[in-house]
Order: C-alpha cells, then structure tokens, then sequence
C-alpha cells in the first residue's frame, strides 16, 4: 500500500495532484472478486488514514500564476470524484462486510424490487467507525456546499446511498440539517453562465457551459438528484425535516416584511417550498389527515411514533395560521409579499385533507387573492405583480384540487358562490375563467352523484354556451370568408399592426370558448367502479338502440357544442383550399408559415425576437392554429365518453362534411393533428353497432388517403435526398421542418394501423384489412426507421391472422415480404433483427404451401438455388417448433 500512500501526498504536489487522483479513481473503480474484497479493503485503509491530506489539498491557498482558479477547480472536481468514490466503495464493500461478520444477522442490503420505499430504513448492525463520522462526512459535506453544481453532482449521489443504507441514529444527525440547508442552495434558479453576472454559482458555471440551453439541460438533470437527497433525509429524520423547513419559511416571510429584497426572498421560498412539499409527502397519510391508512404500508414506511405524528401536524397547522394572519395583515398587503405567502401555503396543503375549518380559512384567504385588483379597460393591462398573484393564487388552488379534490369537496358551495359572482361581475381574465372552470370541473368529479354532477358543469358552463350558439358566432362560421371578416383578417389589405379593439375581443372569445369546452370534456369522469356509479345515479343508457356503460353529465352538452365546433374546423380547412389560399397567402403569408418559435426549438436556435407590427401576425397564426388543435382535442374527449357523441342524427355525414372532405389540401402537420387528437381515439371508442355504419365508411378512405400522402411525400424526399450534398446545404429550413413533420405523421400513421389491427371487426373483414395491408408495407418500404419498426411489429401480429385469405396472398407472399427481407439485408439495427425475422417467418410459413410467391422471393437472394430451398422447405416441415424455424 505503499504506493497508495504516496499517489496521496501526491494530491498535495501542484504538478502531479490530478494525475495522482486520477490513478485514485483508477484503483477505486477496479472490478474484483469476492476473494480479492480482502485487497479492496487493502486499498481503502490507506487514503482513509490520509484524509488529513485530502483535506488539506482541498483548502490550499490560491496559487500566484494566471489561470491557477481554474487549475484548481479542475482538481477539486477529480478530487470531489475520488472521495465519493471512496464512501461508496466502503459502504459497499468494507463496512457492510464487517458488519455481517460481526453479528449473526447479515448487514441490510438495498431492496431494488421494494416498491413501496426507495429507501432502507433497517440500520446496520455496527456503527460507522470514527474517522468516518469525524473526517469524512466533514469533507463530503464541504464538497456538497460548494458553488459548483457539477461538483455538487459528484458528491450528492454518496449521501444519498449514505441515507440509503441508515446508519444507526446519532451517527450523522449532526449533518442532516446542513445537508438540507445544500439542497435549498443547489434549488435556487442562479448560476446561469449567461443571464447570471452577480453570483459566485455563475462564476463556475461559465468554466462548465458555454451556452444557457447546456446549463439549463444540466440543472433539469441535477434537481431530481437534489430531491432525492431532501427525500431522504425526511426519511431519516421527519420531524426534523418539516421542522426546519417549516421554520425556513417563517423566517424568509420575516425578513420580506423587514424590507428585504423581495426577489430574492421568492427564490429562496420556491425552493424552500418545494422541499417541504415532497418531504410532507413522505409521510405516512395519518400524519396528515389523522385517520389510520390500515395495514398497509405507506409511500417511504417511516415508523412515526404518535407523538411526533402530531407534533407534525400541529407544527404545520400553526404555519398555516401565521401565514393566513399575514394575509390579513393590511401592512404588508402587497402584491410582491403575498405571492410568497401563497407559494408558502401550498407546500402545506397536504395537511389540509381531514381539516374542513383550515381548508375554509385557506380558501377564504386565497379566493380574494384570485381577482385582487381590478379588471383592466380596453387597451390597459394589469400590473405585473398583481398579474403573478392572481395566477399563482389560481394554481396554488389548482393544485390543491388535483393533488387532493376531496379536501376541496365539503367547499363546493363556496367555490361554486364564488365561481358565479366573479363570472357575473365579470371579476376574471379570460384565461383565469378557464382555470376556475377547471378547478370546479375536477372538484365535481368527487361528487359521485350523476345529478350533482351535471348541475355544477351545466352552471359553469352555460353562460358560455349561449355565446358559442350566438347568431353572430354561428354566421362567421359559415364560410372562410364570413370567419375571416369576424376575426379582423382583412381579404383585401394585408394585417395591421394594431387591430381593432372589436376584433382582439372577438379573436379572445373565441380562443376561451374552445379552450374552455376543452377543458370541460379533460377533466370531467365518472365513476370506474360499476356499484358506485350504479349507487350515484351513472345508469347505464340505452338511445337508439345502442347501449352505453354510464351516462355521462356532459352528454347534453356535447350536442349543443359539437356542430358549432365541426363548423369551425371546417371553416379552418377551407383555409387551405387553393382558392382561398391564392387569395390569402399573398397578404398573409404568416397563416400558412411555421411558428418561428418551434422552427428555432427544431434547430437549436434562439427564437427571434419579433418587432411589435410583428406581433398580430403571429397572433393570428396562433389563433387558427390553436383553434384547430383544440377543437381536435375535445372531439377526441368527446369520441370517448359515449352517448353525447354518437347519438346525434347525422354523424357521419357531418364528420366527413367538416372535416374528411378537403383531406388534399390539408397540411401534414394538420393530419398528424388530426389524427393523433381524435381519429385514433374515434377508432378505438367507435360502439360496435356503428362500425358498419358510422366508422368504416370513414376509415378506409382516409387509410387510403394517407398511404397516397406519404408515399408521394417520401418519393419527394428520395428524389431530394438523391439529388447530392449540393441540394442538401441548399436545403431551407422550411424543409427541414416539413421532413421531421414528415417523419412524425409517418409514426402516428403507423399507430393508427396497428390500433386498427388490434380491433376484432378489421380483423373480419377483408375490406378493412386490404387497404391497412397497403399502409403497413408502405410503412416497410419507406426511409424511416421507427415508422419501420412499428410496421414490422403490427405485420408480425396479423400476418398470421389473415393468412388463410386467398386475397392477401399476393400482398402477403410478394410484396410484404419482399421488403421485409430488404431491410434484413440493408439494416444493421441489431435491436430488429428478432423481429423481421420472425416477421419473414411467419409469411413463408403460413403461404409456401398455398402459393410459390414465398419461394419465387427467396429464390432471388444472392446465392439460393432450388436445392437449397427444397433443404430449407423440408427442415420447416420435420420440425415446426418456431424457434428452430426462425435459426
């Protein structure tokens, strides 16, 4: 070990310390036996002997030469590696095998199949031995505090197999508070090497990054890291960890109202906030509701003893107290101090579940906060504060009714006074409405009463159906040129920088009623279990001679809206016809560009910034291409909930008016839309009666229909692709856009065939399954790997199941697996292999002895004779189990 010993004096000789922990790093990564451990604990006492050396190398003084700062961050980053890795290995190998010899119950090792916890809370039988205690967790937790977040990555993953293993209480207690308090600074939002000028997280971040993007990747891959570090210490030591936490938020919202900086104050409360909330989360559910969960066991099986579950609870029903009291507190009611109350009460909110009288003082405390200040007028906009405490007011209770409903249910009655004053009296944004409907539309759900239910959605949301049937409403919906006109899209004169008032109220209108039915059709459910859907009034319906599992409380409203919204999405296809777009396009090229933002995200660019004429152009193409997007969004919602959709007189006949019908002049981006939103879901929720009737007459046109996009698309593609390099630098990004459109509607193509396949009527009808054949060898045929992938796996799946009919065989036996054993040939994709193979398999199996296609194919691979084909023939026949077939 003589050598150890000196690669560590070494870390204290400027010329050689990061080579000496680089050889550090190489000895502690060695893979050894069992019989070599003896070696490895060898290894391990001699740098745990030296830490003395370690930590002075750590605190040497700053050297005089230029450039040394970085010379010395690049060998305290090794030197953080190589002590973590040292930890770990004797954690692993060295203590947890004194452990087992020391005591006839082997040491504890980590359950990695344990579900229920991530964690082992079973101590190990021998304490950590001094130097451990007293030296190294020093040193590991200065690492941990360091400003450096890649430094910080280094060292967090060996506390959290620290706190993995739980070491007997007391032996480190004294570093969980400190610990916690790394967690909260590596949770702040400072370090960015660009935008951050001032703090000392900065200044190492811009010797780590060179870009934001790459520090913002970085940070989104460290924050999970962090939490599970906070995880575990709440594991360890709960009440400690709620307790301080708790005590954290008291004191930032004390030092904001001595006068300090506000902003900074909200940085550190998010992150305080965030902590607290998981760490709540891992207690047991009595903990926070008082009532026992039963025997099974709870999400981080911590054994809370009742009097620190109640400590817990009090501790965190006083917080609530003091900080619904400085709500009220006129002296400090500023928007800027309020939004940190807020953010500080939502950490709590899991306490709120079986307490009715804190969960009414809460939400008599924030309801006000949702329309403080008022409404501005016409061409004026709300301060920015008070715009950030009305909508952090409105998701705190978002989040309260998604995270727990039924704490929100026995307020229902005040949610819903509230809900009608502020709609009435017109207190709410537009996009504040659609958040309160949705906060009411989720609590609803708790309800479990069919008739309850449908009252609360029906008041909510039946002032804004009487505007979406409004004659003026439905007459710009008519036509292309009627909508346009009603929008403030001028025909004759390209856009204006500043529309009219009438317009932008009109545009903004329009926006909330689709995104608002959305929302409405998202959230709302009925009960999953039949006796309680049975016992709250759900009955199962019968209309037209179909029948539905339950009924649904929309099921009214879907009839009212939906021909309204086929209209629209009519209108906004015939935007797309050439007509229209010869006369559009010209003075409005922005409705038939791409956003410039998604074109930048593409290409790893900033977006530009647009200059303000700039604006309303963008607007207006966001304004058709939302509009189409959700209308999309809520038929599919509404193709899943049964009777409301498929009940109406005419349905198909309006679903191939509004939107089959102008499928040539569609965009691809608008298919995939299309598509992904509401076709797969119209498949796959179609009632059986009306297959016949309703969804076929549908589906192979439109089956038929992309196979002709796509193919002529991709033919496109090779004829560009072919063309040499020389057109590809050429290439605009416009192109590169429509290609990974292109590959995208490719996959959602292949999705759609494998869904189809999946359903027992294609599977029975020879109508269906020719054109699905078509798409999926199209599928095989064309240059995109996943599409292939997913076509591959569909084929193998049917192949056998439409084998036996005579009318494939052609399909089947040629072309299918023709392209099936080009891509064996061309791809060297190892992860495909298995399944072509089983796909070439199951082809000429199933048809060699039906037709000579099968064997006219392989008789054209390099090399085969009929000899070799009559062997392979005669070897299918002596032995038909499938894996031997496939060899």
């Amino acid at each position: 070990n003589d050598f150890v010993g000196a690669f560590c004096h070494l870390l204290n000789v400027r010329v050689f310390r990061k080579q000496a922990c680089e050889c550090l790093l190489l000895l502690l990564n060695r893979k050894l036996e069992k019989h070599d451990r003896d070696t490895q604990r060898k290894y391990l006492a001699t740098p745990f002997a030296h830490l003395g050396l370690f930590e002075r190398a750590m605190n040497a003084p700053a050297p005089a030469p230029a450039g040394g700062e970085e010379d010395d961050y690049s060998f305290h980053k090794r030197l953080a590696q190589c002590l973590s890795l040292m930890g770990t290995v004797y954690l692993d190998h060295d203590h947890l095998a004194l452990s087992s010899s020391s005591s006839p119950t082997k040491a504890a090792q980590p359950n990695n199949n344990n579900t229920a916890s991530p964690f082992l809370l079973h101590p190990l039988p021998s304490p950590l031995p001094p130097f451990f205690v007293d030296m190294y967790l020093p040193l590991m937790l200065a690492f941990a505090s360091h400003p450096s977040l890649i430094i910080a990555s280094f060292v967090l993953p060996f506390w959290v197999h620290m706190l993995h293993y739980h070491p007997p209480p007391g032996t480190h207690a004294s570093f969980l508070i400190p610990l916690l308090k790394v967690c909260e600074q590596k949770m702040l939002p400072i370090g960015d090497p660009v935008k951050d000028t001032s703090s000392q997280v900065a200044q190492y971040s811009r010797l780590d990054f060179d870009t934001s993007h790459e520090f913002c990747q970085f940070k989104t891959e460290l924050n999970p890291l962090v939490f599970t570090v906070s995880n575990s210490i709440a594991v360890v030591s709960p009440v400690s960890t709620i307790e301080y936490l708790a005590s954290r938020i008291t004191q930032i919202l004390s030092e904001a109202q001595a006068g300090a900086d506000l902003s900074v104050c909200c940085m550190y409360l998010v992150s305080v906030s965030q902590l607290l909330e998981r760490a709540v989360h891992r207690l047991p559910a009595e903990v926070r509701t008082q009532v026992p969960q039963g025997p099974a066991p709870n999400p981080a099986n911590i054994p809370l003893a009742p009097a620190d579950a109640q400590r817990i609870r009090e501790g965190a029903l006083a917080s609530v107290r003091d900080l619904l009291t400085a709500l009220e507190a006129p002296a400090v009611h500023r928007p800027p101090f309020l939004i940190l109350v807020v953010e500080a009460l939502q950490a709590f909110s899991p306490f709120f579940e079986s307490q009715p009288e804190a969960t009414l003082a809460w939400l008599r405390g924030i309801l006000p906060l949702v329309i403080y200040g008022d409404i501005p007028k016409h061409g004026e906009v709300l301060d920015k504060d008070v715009t950030k405490l009305r909508s952090g007011a409105m998701y705190t209770l978002m989040h309260v009714a998604l995270a727990s409903p039924r704490t929100l249910l026995p307020h229902i009655g005040t949610l819903r006074n509230a809900a009608s004053e502020c709609f009435a009296k017109g207190l709410l944004l537009d996009k504040e409405k659609g958040l309160f409907i949705e906060v009411m539309v989720i609590v609803s759900n708790s309800l479990k009463n069919y008739q309850q239910q449908a009252e609360v959605i029906q008041m909510l949301v039946a002032p804004f159906e009487a505007q979406w049937n409004a004659p003026e409403l439905t007459a710009a919906l008519q036509s292309p040129e009627a909508f346009l006109n009603y929008v403030g899209i001028s025909l004759t004169s390209p856009s204006v920088a500043t529309p009219q008032e009438e317009y932008l109220e009109r545009r903004g209108r329009m926006q909330l009623l689709v995104k608002l039915f959305g929302v409405v059709w998202k959230r709302v459910t009925v009960p999953s279990d039949e006796k309680e859907a049975q016992d709250g009034g759900y009955e199962p319906v019968i209309v037209h001679g179909l029948a539905f599992g339950a009924q649904w409380p929309i099921s009214g409203l879907v009839r009212v809206i939906l021909p309204n919204m086929l209209a629209l999405l009519k209108v906004l296809h015939q935007l797309w016809l050439p007509a229209c777009k010869t006369t559009l396009l010209p003075l409005h090229p922005h409705i038939y560009q791409f956003d410039e933002a998604y074109v930048a995200n593409l290409l790893n660019k900033d977006p530009p910034r647009l200059l303000p004429e700039q604006e309303n152009a963008r607007y207006e193409r966001g304004l058709v291409e939302c509009l189409r997007d959700q209308a999309y969004s809520m038929l599919g919602q509404a193709a899943t909930q049964g009777e409301g959709f498929y009940t109406i007189q005419g349905m198909h006949d309006m679903l191939v008016a509004s939107i089959f019908i102008f499928l040539d002049s569609t965009d691809n981006h608008h298919l995939r839309a299309l598509m992904k939103n509401f076709f797969v879901k119209f498949v796959l929720s179609c009632p059986e009666p009306l297959v016949g009737t309703l969804l076929q007459p549908i589906l192979i046109p439109f089956v038929n229909f992309m196979y002709r996009r796509l193919s002529m698309c991709w033919s496109e593609y090779a004829n560009r692709e072919g063309q040499g390099s020389s057109l590809k630098k050429q290439q605009g990004e416009n192109e590169i856009v429509e290609d990974k459109i292109l590959r995208d509607l490719s996959c959602e193509f292949a999705d759609l065939l494998h869904h189809v396949c999946s359903l027992p009527f294609s599977r029975a009808s020879a109508d269906v399954m020719g054109p699905v054949l078509v798409g999926l060898v199209g599928c095989l045929s064309w240059p995109h790997s996943l599409s292939m992938k997913k076509a591959v796996k569909t084929c193998t799946e049917i192949v056998p199941v439409v084998a036996s009919n005579l009318v494939f065989v052609n399909l089947l036996g040629e072309t299918m697996l023709t392209h099936a054993l080009q891509i064996m040939i061309r791809d060297s994709d190892t992860s495909l292999v298995m399944t072509i193979t089983a796909l070439v398999r199951e082809i000429y199996v199933a048809l060699y002895k039906k037709s000579p296609l099968p064997r006219n194919v392989f008789s054209q691979l390099p090399g085969m004779t009929p000899a070799i084909l009559d062997e392979f023939e005669g070897q299918l026949e002596r032995d038909p189990q499938i894996k031997a077939q496939k060899a």
